[in-house]
């Protein structure tokens, strides 16, 4: 079992949102974590800013996690055809992993396809 206060930078956690009102206001929504329960409350506002909160103390809302596929500072190989890239950048999107070689993200990868060999500490 992992609870919110079990994660540390760079870790990712699942969060779903079921709007329960709409008005000039923005949206109301409750957040799920695990199970059918309500573990916090949020509100998105019109002007683009989040307010909310957990109905519960923090190392008690469980939590299901995302294996991060990469991380900053793997060295990753595409496996047809050798090619070697440092990953510089990662993040998720709907679609899964992406990452890019470069921290501008001028080129975007999805982790298919891609080994981590190792990695390196960047400066």
């Amino acid at each position: 079992m992992t609870v919110l206060t079990d994660l540390r930078p760079g870790d990712a956690f699942l969060v779903a949102l079921r709007i329960t009102d709409r008005d000039q206001t923005g949206l109301q929504c409750t957040m799920h974590t695990t199970g059918r329960q309500a573990r916090g409350d949020l509100h998105l506002n019109p002007d683009l800013t989040i307010t909310g909160a957990w109905r519960d103390q923090a190392n008690t809302i469980e939590v299901t996690t995302l294996d991060r596929a990469f991380q900053v500072g793997d060295v990753v190989v595409r496996d047809t055809t050798g090619e070697t890239l440092v990953v510089r950048s990662a993040w998720i999107t709907g679609e899964g992993w992406r990452w890019s070689s470069s921290p501008q993200r001028s080129s975007i990868y999805g982790t298919d396809g891609w080994t981590v060999v190792g990695t390196v500490t960047l400066s």
